[in-house]
This record gives C-alpha cells, structure tokens and sequence, in this order.
C-alpha cells in the first residue's frame, strides 16, 4: 500500500512527516493509525489511497522520476507470484488481462489495449474516464513498467505517456517498450 511505500522510499521521518500532513489538512481515516492492517482485496474509497499520494508528491517535492519509482514500488508481488509469472504467464496474457485487472481494483475508468506488437516490442494502453491528478500519469508508468517487468524480465522497459488529459487530450494514452 501507499504508507510501506513511502516508508521505503522516504523512511520512518518521512512516513511521520505524511502522517502529520494528512492530519492537518483532514485527510486522515482510521485505516492510516496501523496502515499495516490495510486489506489489500478490500474496497476502499479511491481518496484513501489518493490522498496520500498526492500530498507526499507535494510534501517530498517528488520529480517525475521519484513519482515513478513510487508506482514501481507499489507493483510488489511475492517470490511465489514472480515465479508464477516467469514460468507460466505471457506477456500477451498480461496484456489481455489488463482491463480486467483495471476494474477489479478501480470502481472508475476503463483501460483498453490499443496495440500489442510483440515483433516491435511494444505495447499502447488508453485509460479513459480517469482524472485523478497529475502524480497518477506518472505512478502508473512506473507501475506498468513494474508489472511488465515481471513478466519479460528486462531491465529496459520505458512507459511514455503520450496522451494526457492533464495536457488536453480526451483520455490518458501509454506507449510501453522494452528490448
């Protein structure tokens, strides 16, 4: 979840630091005191994962690039589940699935596949009805890079999104590539 990422990537003094702006600015819920608790498969309202992101964005003055190592972080999955997906799962099953994964964790927004090109080494996901803020462009980069990751196990894999409806467009566009 959000708290043990930012407790890795900011350490115990930057998980207090959030904690105490969330607190300020009447972001805090119960789930927070041991976020530790926080059930991964239980439906949460999205602000309780949003909030916080957001504010540790603007409290650590997080680049681009920090944002999307916090999303890199946020795709964990255990020794179990790696193995899983090296030996039995395709990339192309992991691009089929993704909408289907989309909606199992978000009540709002569709993704879609646009394009897969194994012989290109690429792939497009469109994300529509989803405009949350500008972190979570970046976040997601770095989670699709994490979840493909997985999968191929390359270490040059580079989500670009190209469309932004931050920036105009109708909808959230990502190129994924790899070698």
């Amino acid at each position: 979840n959000a708290f043990s990422c930012i407790e890795i990537e900011e350490g115990k003094e930057g998980l207090a630091r959030l904690k105490k702006s969330l607190k300020e600015l009447d972001c805090w819920v119960e789930e927070y005191d041991d976020f530790k608790n926080i059930k991964i498969f239980k439906w949460y309202p999205f602000w309780y994962d949003a909030a916080p992101i957001i504010v540790a964005a603007d409290i650590f003055s997080w680049d681009e690039e920090n944002t999307r190592n916090f999303g890199r972080c946020n795709q964990k999955v255990s020794f179990f589940e790696k193995t899983l997906l090296k030996y039995f799962v395709s990339l192309k099953m992991v691009v089929e699935l993704a909408p289907d994964r989309w909606k199992k964790h978000y009540s709002f927004g569709k993704m879609q596949v646009i394009d897969f090109n194994p012989e290109e080494k690429c792939v497009v996901l469109r994300l529509e009805n989803f405009s949350v803020h500008l972190v979570f462009c970046q976040l997601l980069m770095g989670y699709i890079e994490a979840a493909i990751k997985f999968v191929i196990l390359s270490k040059n894999i580079k989500a670009t999104e190209t469309k932004c409806v931050f920036k105009g467009d109708a909808f959230h566009e990502y190129l994924i590539k790899w070698d």
